[in-house]
């Protein structure tokens, strides 16, 4: 994965973003952006909550996220 540290503070949205449009994302990218957050040692499990209770995709980060955390 490349990190760009001025990008950090928008990967828990991002995350949320790509669980919310997953159906309209090819699914290897998907599988690629998942696994590279929940490998990532800087992310925020609470900011990540915050963003997926605005958009709406609690559930989504529950199960395909919080199993591997």
């Amino acid at each position: 994965m490349i990190f760009f540290p001025d990008f950090a503070i928008f990967l828990d949205r991002l995350i949320c973003e790509c669980l919310k449009y997953e159906d309209k994302m090819e699914r290897a990218v998907f599988q690629e952006g998942v696994l590279s957050y929940i490998k990532d040692e800087k992310k925020d499990i609470a900011n990540l909550m915050k963003y997926a209770r605005e958009r709406r995709v609690v559930k989504k980060v529950q199960s395909m996220i919080g199993v591997w955390l």
